[in-house]
């Protein structure tokens, strides 16, 4: 119980005292590592911003329903998943081109086409019941994903 009350009264100075907040914590690991965040920065208006965010938390609980499914060997909720919530379709086309054009990069577009052509590559795969294609397509919708927040920041 003592150490319990120390801890807790350590935790409690450093958040009194600022020590902990995420801005302080950063600045002071740019500094120690000389980082430097080159990305590009995406011009989009703060609420596009928030919205944008919010549908990538989607796509990860997507990518981790799609996970649970590879391990349930449930590859007809992979090819769902896949095809339903990620695919490429005209909306998709119509929402990214729109989103490319307002923050004045056009690459933005690609990469947010390619994930989602690999989420239809990947539901195809699945529907064919391979699924060693279907993790190779699932490994590069993710790692697309990531090439894309190498590249662009908020």
């Amino acid at each position: 119980m003592r150490l319990f009350l120390v801890f807790l009264s350590i935790f409690f100075i450093f958040n009194l005292s600022g020590c902990t907040t995420y801005e302080k914590v950063m600045d002071s690991t740019i500094r120690k590592y000389h980082v430097t965040d080159d990305r590009i920065k995406l011009k989009l208006p703060p609420q596009m911003k928030l919205a944008q965010k919010e549908m990538m938390r989607t796509q990860m609980d997507l990518l981790a329903r799609i996970a649970e499914a590879f391990s349930e060997d449930n590859l007809k909720e992979v090819e769902r998943i896949s095809r339903e919530r990620l695919g490429w379709s005209s909306i998709e086309e119509k929402k990214w081109s729109s989103v490319a054009e307002l923050c004045g990069e056009s690459d933005f577009f690609e990469f947010a086409m390619v994930v989602h052509r690999h989420a239809d590559e990947l539901a195809s795969n699945a529907r064919a019941g391979d699924v060693s294609k279907a993790l190779k397509s699932f490994a590069g919708l993710i790692e697309n994903c990531n090439a894309c927040h190498k590249r662009f920041r908020h």
